[in-house]
């Protein structure tokens, strides 16, 4: 197909990106989203954008949007463009700042593992400046562009992010936590599963963006051979460490994961109930939007995680007489 030529103004280089975003996340309101503006304001600029090539660049049904055949063909003429754009003005950016990085972090991650372990970090790379956020939200390349973010870290199942590269670092393990004094019984089969059945249940009620409340528990419950909860039961945090720190002061039983709470166990602040330990499905991920240079900061930050991370599990393994 031959598209029309249009002489570039800053307007339509506008519209161009926002139908850019809108045909790569396949939605207005979720383009909306990372573009920070309204679902109507991204509607107008693609509708503008429509009225200059004279026809529809999405198909609109009830399942959502689809590129037509004009749209699939001006998302492959543009999309280059602009990702070759935003990697050299961050390039430029990034200029006198080569020691810095930000990282984007899930927020129990963060507060548990990470920044106890960041003095580390330092003593290794005392030149390299380091910002990190705790946030939940999803990672887009539209996100860590704009907020200059040079590494994300999420808790999260192998989820495809579009336009960023991915790394699993560990899946996590899971098992029930409770504070020490918690009467655990003998801890068979059949008392455990009582003990449950008569406590209460506290729950990370978004492990990831979008989870399911009771995911964690029904995982390891399942793995258990037991029966799975359900959302009327327990009480439900938006933390992980938030549950962790309700389970320490003996209000029930959490759900803990191994990398986050093997630091409290040893220090005989929790305790860990039964025996079982279920894979949980979820990993460490780190997500990037683009490749990291070997010598840069962030690539040097990236090579002492992965370092730790194994350090950790290899811990854990050693703490509980696990193979």
């Amino acid at each position: 197909m031959i598209m029309p030529k249009f002489k570039m103004t800053p307007y339509l280089a506008g519209d161009l990106y926002f139908f850019s975003v809108v045909a790569r996340r396949q939605s207005f309101s979720v383009a909306a989203l990372d573009l920070n503006v309204s679902q109507a304001a991204v509607s107008q600029r693609i509708r503008q954008l429509e009225e200059r090539f004279g026809e529809s660049l999405f198909f609109r049904h009830s399942r959502g949007i689809s590129l037509t055949p004009l749209g699939a063909d001006l998302f492959a003429a543009v999309e280059g463009g602009f990702s070759s754009i935003s990697d050299g003005v961050s390039a430029l950016l990034k200029r006198g700042q080569e020691s810095r990085i930000a990282i984007s972090c899930s927020p129990s991650f963060a507060m548990e593992w990470l920044m106890p372990r960041l003095a580390r970090f330092y003593g290794l790379h005392p030149d390299i400046q380091l910002t990190v956020a705790a946030e939940y939200q999803s990672p887009t390349r539209e996100l860590l562009q704009r907020t200059s973010t040079d590494l994300a870290i999420r808790y999260e199942p192998q989820l495809n992010h579009p336009g960023l590269n991915a790394l699993n670092l560990h899946e996590e393990l899971i098992f029930p936590v409770v504070a020490p004094d918690f009467p655990r019984g003998d801890c068979s089969d059949a008392s455990l599963e009582r003990l449950l059945k008569d406590s209460v249940l506290l729950h990370d009620a978004e492990a990831w963006a979008g989870a399911p409340k009771t995911q964690e528990w029904d995982t390891w419950l399942v793995h258990s051979g037991m029966k799975p909860t359900s959302e009327s039961d327990g009480r439900f945090f938006n933390l992980a460490n938030l549950a962790v720190a309700a389970a320490r002061q003996g209000e029930g039983i959490a759900m803990g994961r191994a990398t986050v709470v093997l630091d409290a166990i040893r220090r005989g602040e929790l305790a860990m109930l039964g025996t079982r330990i279920a894979r949980s499905g979820i990993w460490y991920r780190v997500l990037t939007h683009g490749d990291l240079n070997a010598n840069s900061p962030a690539h040097a930050f990236l090579t002492w995680l992965q370092a730790e991370m194994r350090a950790t599990c290899e811990e854990f393994k050693e703490f509980f007489g696990l193979q």
